[in-house]
Order: structure tokens, then C-alpha cells, then sequence
């Protein structure tokens, strides 16, 4: 089911008046860190950015892999395809692995293709096929429970991208804290995509490498998260970079999790126009997220999001935590 980026943004917008009324209505300006740190006490996979999938932002961000002691499988369902990531925690360490991309996903950077594939996914509203493998590891730096300023958490974190058409390896690593009410990261990482020939599809065509560079500001007030980030592609091959801002709202109410998020990407990539199926030459292209997910206790998440693989189409989510 798909809804049209002029409509959706008009839901957006009023979704973020409405979280910016509660904000000035209900929010605190003091949060309990101790229960933020472990994910706001309601569910353990919840990050300190506003990115509704750990699965994804681990492939971003190592630093944001939960710590929590126990295992977490979370899995992102669209159409037929299944994407999972799998998280173990000692309490101080923690480390995760993943089969999935995440380029070409609502949070994530752009993604390398061939027109005509990008013409037929967009049109059949495919995902960005699978072809590398993530492992990443986090831990904790510095914590501190306090008042204000005094409260601080820090997390270092690695990782390694491997991609198995290329048989590349690449590594990243990331920061990511908490001081007081304001939560910040960073990353860097080196990344690699092999596309096959256009017209027989079958034998290797062209490979990219390139570098991802990403950081994050935001505010916990009370239940509200306000997150804004920002990613930058770059290929020394090319001329120009692709950059990506986003400006992320999620709003804890009891059991739920409302989020609502606008992407902006500054690029050379065509834009491909759902209202009229066709493709249109746009350097700054925009697109809109909305997502529920709802905490059955503190072990089963499920959820649905519009958009996260950037084809205005809905997928779901389920979140195991024992």
C-alpha cells in the first residue's frame, strides 16, 4: 500500500506539531539516565539515536550496539525477503552480526545500481539486494548516573564489512554518548559494492569503493527523542559526494513508539517519481518515514514502518530479546 510523498508530508508535519505541543505540555526537563541507558526501561534494543531498527543502525554505527546481557534477534519483513540482525550482550561488552545492506534503506546512504535495475526495482517496489555481511562490536567507555550534566554514558565501537562478491573486507569504527538530556555519535567507515553487467546480469561489472562518515545530535526529554544526522557517501572515483540529513522525532507513550522522520539527500543519483513512474533528474531528493512499534514486554517488539526501504511501501518488524 503505497501513499504519495505530497500526502505523507503533510501527516509528518502534523505528527511533529504534535510532538513539539507535548513536548511543551508534558516533557521534563530531567530523564532517569540509568533507565535511558538500558533503553528507556520498556525495551532493551531502543538506541540513543532515533533510528527505529538496531539492525540498521549497527551497520551505521557499531558504538550503538545494545549491551544488554542476553540475546537479541530482531528481523525486518518486506514482501518475501526476510533482513536479521543478532545482537549478544555481556553487560559492558556487546556484539552483533548481520546478513543485510544498509544502503538504499530510509536511514542509511545511498546505494551503488545499474539504471535498469534501478528503474525495475523502483518500479516493482523491490529492496536493495543483499551482498554483504556485518560484524560489529561496542563497548562501554565511561558512566556516570547524576542530575543534569552530571549524568554522561560513552561507547566505543568497531566493525567489519564483508562483502562475498568481491571477497572484501572493511572496517569502521564509531562513538556514541549521552550527556545529560543531549545524545551525539559518529562513524567512519570504508565500504564496497560490485554491480553485474546491465545487460547479461550475470558477469562482474564494475566495483565501487567508497567511504561512509556519519554523526548524530539529539535531544531525550522526558519520553520525546528529537535526533538529527548526518551522512556523507564518498568515492574517490567520482567528482562530487552524496550527502543525506535527517531529522528524526520519536515519542515514547507507554508501550508504543511513534516516529516520524523527513530524508533529504543531495546527490547525482536520478529521483524516481511514484505519481507518474517515471524518472526525473533532481539533485536534493526527499522522502518521509513514519513508524509504530509496539513493546509486548521486555523480551517481544513487533512493529510497521512506511518507507524504511525507500519504496513508499510498508514492512514489519518483530524483536526477540532473552
Amino acid at each position: 500500500m503505497r501513499i504519495s510523498a505530497t500526502s505523507y508530508s503533510y501527516i509528518v508535519s502534523f505528527c511533529l506539531g504534535c510532538l513539539i505541543l507535548f513536548l511543551s505540555s508534558k516533557a521534563k526537563a530531567n530523564f532517569d539516565l540509568e533507565c535511558y541507558l538500558k533503553n528507556n526501561c520498556e525495551n532493551r534494543w531502543t538506541s540513543t539515536t532515533s533510528n527505529p531498527s538496531t539492525g540498521s543502525q549497527i551497520k551505521i554505527n557499531p558504538s550503538t550496539v545494545p549491551l544488554d546481557v542476553g540475546f537479541g534477534i530482531e528481523s525486518l519483513f518486506y514482501k518475501d525477503s526476510v533482513d536479521l540482525a543478532v545482537v549478544h550482550g555481556t553487560g559492558r561488552v556487546g556484539a552483533a552480526i548481520s546478513p543485510s545492506n544498509s544502503e538504499e534503506t530510509f536511514f542509511g546512504p545511498p546505494g551503488y545500481e545499474n539504471f535498469n535495475d534501478f528503474l525495475e526495482r523502483k518500479g516493482l517496489a523491490k529492496k536493495y539486494p543483499n551482498q554483504k555481511y556485518t560484524l560489529a562490536g561496542a563497548m562501554r567507555l565511561i558512566e556516570k548516573n547524576g542530575s543534569g550534566l552530571n549524568a554522561y554514558s560513552l561507547k566505543l565501537g568497531a566493525m567489519v564489512k564483508y562483502n562475498k562478491l568481491t571477497g572484501g573486507v572493511m572496517p569502521g569504527i564509531g562513538l556514541n554518548g549521552v550527556l545529560g538530556a543531549i545524545t551525539f555519535g559518529g562513524s567512519v567507515y570504508k565500504d564496497q559494492t560490485q554491480l553485474n553487467d546491465p545487460v547479461t546480469g550475470g558477469e562482474p561489472y564494475q566495483r565501487f569503493n567508497y567511504q561512509v562518515t556519519t554523526y548524530n545530535l539529539g535531544l531525550f526529554l522526558s519520553s520525546l527523542v528529537i535526533d538529527y544526522s548526518h551522512l556523507t557517501l564518498s568515492d574517490p572515483d567520482a567528482t562530487d559526494t552524496s550527502q543525506v540529513d535527517l531529522f528524526t522525532v520519536s515519542l515514547f507513550v507507554k508501550k508504543f513508539i511513534l516516529t516520524a522522520a523527513k530524508r533529504t539527500e543531495n546527490s547525482a543519483r536520478p529521483y524516481y517519481n511514484y505519481a507518474t513512474d517515471l524518472i526525473e533528474n533532481k539533485q536534493i531528493k526527499e522522502d518521509y518515514f513514519g513508524g509504530v512499534q509496539y513493546s509486548i514486554n521486555k523480551n517481544f517488539m513487533i512493529g510497521g514502518f512506511y518507507n524504511y526501504y525507500l519504496v513508499q511501501d510498508l514492512s514489519f518488524s518483530l524483536t526477540i530479546f532473552f
